[in-house]
C-alpha cells in the first residue's frame, strides 16, 4: 500500500508487471515437474543411474521430510506452510507491485515451492533425484528456490549498501 496525500491506495498492478512473476512461476513449476516425470519414467525408486561416477547421478528418491529428509511427520505442516507462503507472496505482488528484478527473484522462489507443495499433495513426498555424492538428493524446485533466496539476500544487502553510501 502507499499513502498519497493522506490517503491510502492500492498500486494497480501492470499486465506486464505480474507477466513476469507469473512467466517465472510457470516456467520454474513446468521444467520441475517435467523433469521429475522423466525421473519417474525411467528410474525405479531408490536406484541410481551414474552420470560421472562418483560425482554426479541421477537417483531417485522421495522424500517425506523437509530440507535433508528432516521431521518426516510434519509433511502436512510443511505443505501447509508452502500454500500460505504463495498465497502470501501473491499478495505481496498485487498489492506493493516491486520491481521487475525482485517479480522475478520471487518467481523462482514461489515456482520452486510450488513444484515441491505439488509433490506433498500428489505422492506425499517430494520427488528427488539430482545426486552430487557429496550432498543431500535434490531436485530442480530445490535449484529455484536456492537461487532466489540467494539473490533476495544479495538484492537485500546490495540495497543496505547503497542506503548506508547515501545513494
Amino acid at each position: 500500500m502507499q499513502a498519497e496525500r493522506g490517503r491510502v491506495s492500492l498500486k494497480q498492478p501492470t499486465k506486464a508487471s505480474i507477466r513476469a512473476f507469473l512467466l517465472v512461476v510457470v516456467v520454474v513449476f513446468l521444467l520441475d515437474r517435467l523433469s521429475k516425470q522423466v525421473v519417474v519414467a525411467f528410474l525405479k525408486l531408490n536406484t541410481s543411474l551414474p552420470v560421472i561416477i562418483g560425482v554426479f547421478h541421477l537417483t531417485y528418491v522421495r522424500n517425506p521430510g523437509a530440507s535433508f529428509g528432516l521431521f518426516p511427520q510434519f509433511r502436512n505442516v510443511y505443505t501447509l506452510l508452502s500454500f500460505l507462503f504463495l498465497a502470501g507472496v501473491v499478495l505481496y505482488i498485487l498489492l506493493e507491485r516491486p520491481d521487475r528484478l525482485t517479480q522475478i527473484i520471487l518467481g523462482l522462489i514461489a515456482g520452486g515451492t510450488a513444484g515441491n507443495a505439488f509433490d506433498r499433495v500428489v505422492y506425499k513426498a517430494v520427488i528427488d533425484w539430482l545426486d552430487f555424492r557429496f550432498w543431500p538428493i535434490f531436485n530442480l524446485a530445490d535449484v529455484a528456490i536456492s537461487c532466489g533466496v540467494a539473490l533476495l539476500l544479495y538484492k537485500l544487502i546490495a540495497s543496505l549498501w547503497l542506503v548506508k553510501k547515501g545513494h
